[in-house]
């Protein structure tokens, strides 16, 4: 069942299902359509405090190498 939901949602993101959307845009297309036109307006309303931020990239970088011994 899970593999059948794997595969049937690949086909959709790559749009080759067979079950096309002919009036508005699915699968790959939305998802492009929202990165390239919505994703940079909600960035830009995005209020970053710089010392908040370069403590969470810190952290971040830290933690890529796990747990040391």
């Amino acid at each position: 069942m899970v593999q059948q939901f794997g595969v049937d949602f690949e086909k959709r993101i790559e749009g080759s299902g067979d079950q096309v959307d002919t009036v508005e845009l699915s699968g790959g297309a939305r998802i492009n359509r929202i990165f390239h036109e919505r994703f940079p307006f909600e960035l830009v309303k995005m209020e970053f405090d710089e010392k908040e931020l370069r403590r969470e990239i810190s952290y971040a970088i830290k933690n890529i190498h796990g747990v040391r011994q």
